[in-house]
């Protein structure tokens, strides 16, 4: 992935492309002062974060590591144990999405390109097709 990530960059300066990195910073602020002292900080290198709470985090990245990966990796792991289905994770799965896909119509222009990195925010690209129509 870091591969993939220099490309970018190395993109951005031979083109007239403008890279604008949307994401989870890995923190889980306080409170709306220590949200927006992360955001300016996002901002200066480009980033818009996307605040998430712990215990939907936890839920997300759950689902993913038990259910989807197994799943996209034709993993021997997905048994019938791995693969029942949990609704909370699943809601709390779409709930990240649906962060994610706010955070990018908010910040985008109808002729940006948007690029979703992984089956993580599969729910993402959808979300944004509908949110831009």
């Amino acid at each position: 992935s870091a591969v993939r990530f220099t490309m970018l960059y190395e993109l951005q300066k031979h083109l007239p492309v403008h890279i604008r990195w949307v994401g989870w910073p890995g923190i889980y602020p306080e409170n709306h002062r220590e949200e927006e002292k992360c955001r300016q900080v996002c901002l200066e290198h480009d980033c818009i974060p996307v605040f998430v709470n712990k215990r939907d985090m936890t839920h997300y990245l759950s689902f993913c590591g038990q259910f989807l990966r197994p799943l996209f990796y034709n993993s021997s792991l997905f048994t019938q144990q791995t693969s029942e289905w949990d609704r909370e994770q699943w809601l709390n799965f779409a709930k990240v999405n649906r962060a994610y896909s706010d955070a990018v119509v908010r910040s985008m222009a109808e002729s940006n390109l948007v690029w979703v990195h992984d089956f993580h925010l599969i729910l993402t690209i959808a979300q944004i097709m509908r949110k831009m129509r």
